[in-house]
């Protein structure tokens, strides 16, 4: 498994994860930009799900599966056991894991096959989390290498409620690819708009989320939506994205209990977004937890304006007035009383989403998140006890060469 370029080692690196769903996840989404990303002179990923998600889309990446169907109980030890077995075999030199599963048995996993460098992902503020599972990630949390958070505010509750030693969790923020979302999808707006019955001139509030939990605040949405059409008649609401069809029918039930259901389009799924970010006049994020939200990313990367509930990260990517608004979670009013600001306001909308397109342009781009990632990586790697034992016999990483320079600490707040 090992690629020798030159005298240096290309590392080899296993991302785990419990499933892949599709590019619209927003942590499989950004998994698959990583390994696109990386500089694969220097690193060779792979990427192992623990089981196949059903319906989920066919992604280009190779990966393999463990299992057909979630990991239950009954076959944690298998699954602890089949991922030895493949890791121990290949030799990697960094395991990354992701999603909750993962992180319990990806970690013990590479624990137990002893691979010189265990990273485990923290990407949200555990809404989640049962006590089981807080008893779990408690008892693996000092085993790995790093924790990596995609906030600031991760940090902070990850320490906190799993006792991980702070210094031994690094911030990378999320990033995106700016010019894939910059540029308005030409010719697409007007004709989306007129399949979707939305007259010319009217103005369009919309939410990218996919809503299997009422954690993404979809309820406040509507709520916010029946406020802000009973100031102003010409607004329509759009919900891009999935959810489970419990949640759709309560959804649309509260819509035609509220009168708002000939305003309203769910759009389902969609693989490419951006013609319909392309028709939002205000973008929406009415979560009521959040890690580090690729939604809010993609809406600014777009040059949307924004309003997004203050919670978790958002404020670490949002300029409260100057990019967007923050609000107080869990209320309808203070959505629509931001909302309604915006939509009377076009030079304040061009304003602000021009200056959230900045503000990603500057700090969370994805060439950034993809150096800061590399840099970990290698850093990581030649503090690790491979690396040392190789240097030592005056070997590179590969075991053969000169060893590379030492790497500076990563970025962030560590």
């Amino acid at each position: 498994m090992r690629h020798m370029t030159g005298s240096n080692l290309r590392l080899n690196i296993l991302y785990v994860i419990d499933y892949l769903y599709g590019e619209h996840g927003g942590t499989e989404g950004q998994l698959l930009q990583i390994m696109r990303n990386l500089d694969w002179s220097r690193f060779d990923p792979a990427l192992c799900c623990l089981w196949q998600a059903r319906g989920g889309e066919r992604i280009e990446i190779p990966h393999f599966h463990l299992f057909q169907g979630p990991v239950r109980w009954r076959s944690t030890l298998s699954c602890l056991y089949r991922l030895w077995r493949v890791i121990g075999a290949a030799r990697f030199d960094i395991v990354h894991t992701f999603f909750p599963t993962s992180n319990i048995l990806g970690v013990l996993a590479a624990r137990l096959a002893r691979v010189p460098v265990i990273v485990a992902s923290r990407r949200d503020l555990g809404y989640w989390k049962r006590w089981r599972d807080r008893v779990l990630l408690r008892a693996v949390g000092r085993i790995p290498t790093c924790t990596l958070a995609n906030s600031h505010e991760v940090k902070r509750c990850t320490a906190r409620c799993e006792g991980v030693n702070p210094k031994k969790i690094t911030v990378i923020h999320g990033g995106v690819d700016l010019d894939f979302y910059c540029g308005r999808v030409e010719g697409q707006a007007g004709a989306l708009k007129m399949k979707q019955g939305v007259p010319q001139g009217n103005l369009i509030v919309g939410v990218v989320a996919n809503y299997h939990r009422t954690v993404k605040g979809l309820h406040y949405f509507v709520g916010a939506a029946k406020l802000v059409s009973m100031n102003m008649q010409n607004v329509w609401f759009f919900v891009v994205g999935r959810g489970e069809r419990d949640q759709d029918e309560r959804l649309r039930n509260r819509l035609c209990e509220l009168g708002l259901e000939a305003r309203f389009v769910f759009t389902g799924p969609q693989r490419d977004v951006r013609p319909f970010l392309s028709l939002f006049d205000v973008a929406v994020l009415p979560s009521l937890s959040e890690g580090f939200s690729n939604s809010l990313l993609e809406y600014m990367a777009a040059g949307l304006p924004c309003v997004a509930t203050d919670v978790g990260g958002n404020k670490e990517l949002v300029v409260d007035g100057e990019t967007g608004f923050l609000v107080k979670p869990a209320s309808a009013q203070a959505l629509a009383e931001k909302t309604i600001v915006l939509l009377r306001n076009p030079g304040l909308r061009e304003k602000m989403g021009r200056m959230a397109q900045e503000r990603v342009r500057t700090h969370f781009s994805m060439t950034k998140m993809i150096r800061e990632l590399e840099t970990l990586y290698e850093h990581l790697y030649l503090c690790s006890s491979r690396a040392k034992a190789a240097a030592r016999r005056g070997f590179g990483p590969s075991g053969g060469g000169r060893h590379r320079r030492a790497f500076p600490n990563p970025t962030g707040e560590t």
